[in-house]
């Protein structure tokens, strides 16, 4: 396709092998490695100064709850390649295995952390498919944040960086056989439980919900929520782990699960670049191919989220749908072909053209019923966290006290 669309922009005949072994070039690899770290620091840099026009009243209201400027949901996301990329890498990693027990193909993943008051990527990090997640977390990037990341990020190195590191906060989901002894326990109802200090969190009671200050074996005391679910799928534990340092006195238990919750958008994003932004076609194995493509899919995402959020601000639109503006190449691809031959005058009256499909085509329509019951809906369930009542985290105050 893009050697299709080269040859008629130009009124060439070129075999696409040309333009394949133009791909293959070490210099390529460079460029589009170059470009995406100066398109993300330019977009942060452009969007720093409207980050407030583009909250609404509920995430700025969850943000002073929880005491800090931004949140930041980490995930890994996989990409599966061609069976004979596994002969030209150096890792012979070839991810998790699948659902019907088949082995997986070789495969990259991309670390990424994505801001959800800048709904932007702060950055991007490429390993092979079993890479470790843990090293690839950069708390040094952010400041005064709260990173909300699973449980594949559970490490006492990486929460030791993040709580001595410009005042970040983290939410990770931790492990039922966690070993760390409880100093504290508290009920849901903010009471304090004795009887549980000194226990190990693996040996509570599996029906409680519980908060509990929980001494490391590195000695870091931190915070743990024990969350009992009313629903479990395919059998899997009924409990939830959490690893905080958010102050009690900020958020209950209660309200922390359906944070962490939160962090469920990032796989919306993952989605956008797999369905939108096809990182899921990369036909080649050549390595450097395969990461120009990954850049490639980075910049067009990074594009259409830069220009979803400046018809925001523009139109006064009150919500973007990430998916549509995402699932949209056609009219993007256009504007950017033409933006870059046309007179400055031209320039902005494609802005407008693209303005006015953002706004007729790219608005968020009002959740279904479904959606609200699922808490799928993220204006709503934001709304959800900040006005749950309170009267847990009162009454846990004054037993402090």
């Amino acid at each position: 396709r893009f050697s299709q669309r080269y040859n008629e922009k130009h009124g060439t005949n070129l075999d696409p092998k040309n333009i394949h072994n133009q791909l293959r070039k070490p210099e390529m690899l460079e460029f589009t490695s170059e470009i995406t770290k100066e398109i993300i620091a330019l977009t942060a840099n452009t969007l720093k100064v409207k980050r407030s026009e583009l909250m609404s009243d509920e995430l700025c209201a969850l943000l002073k709850k929880l005491e800090v400027k931004d949140l930041i949901l980490i995930d890994g996301v996989e990409i599966t390649l061609f069976p004979g990329c596994i002969d030209n890498f150096e890792c012979k990693g070839k991810g998790r295995k699948h659902t019907d027990g088949t082995e997986a193909k070789p495969g990259l993943k991309l670390h990424v952390a994505f801001s959800l008051c800048k709904m932007i990527f702060e950055y991007i990090q490429v390993t092979e498919a079993c890479g470790n997640e843990k090293e690839q977390v950069l708390p040094e990037s952010f400041h005064n944040c709260l990173l909300i990341m699973d449980r594949g990020h559970v490490a006492d190195t990486l929460e030791d960086r993040i709580f001595n590191t410009n005042r970040n906060k983290f939410l990770i989901k931790g492990k039922c056989n966690m070993a760390g002894t409880v100093l504290k326990a508290y009920d849901v109802n903010g009471r304090l439980r004795p009887k549980y200090t000194g226990r190990k969190v693996s040996q509570l009671p599996k029906h409680l919900h519980l908060d509990l200050d929980v001494k490391l074996r590195n000695g870091q005391v931190i915070r743990v929520i024990q969350h009992v679910k009313t629903k479990s799928r395919n059998n899997t534990s009924p409990v939830t782990i959490l690893r905080t340092n958010i102050p009690r006195r900020s958020i209950d238990l209660n309200q922390l699960f359906l944070i962490y919750r939160l962090r469920w958008q990032v796989e919306l994003y993952a989605k956008c670049l797999k369905s939108g932004n096809s990182l899921q076609s990369i036909n080649s194995e050549i390595l450097s191919v395969i990461l120009s493509f990954i850049n490639i899919s980075m910049l067009s995402s990074m594009c259409k989220n830069y220009f979803g959020i400046k018809a925001k601000l523009k139109r006064g639109i009150a919500c973007l749908s990430i998916l549509k503006l995402n699932c949209t190449s056609f009219v993007f691809a256009e504007a950017i072909l033409k933006f870059s031959v046309v007179s400055r005058n031209t320039r902005t009256q494609i802005f407008k053209k693209l303005f006015d499909f953002i706004e007729s085509n790219c608005c968020r329509t009002s959740p279904s019923k479904r959606d609200l019951r699922l808490l799928k809906d993220l204006p709503s369930f934001i709304k959800k966290i900040v006005s749950m009542n309170n009267i847990r985290v009162e009454k846990m105050l004054n037993t402090l006290v």
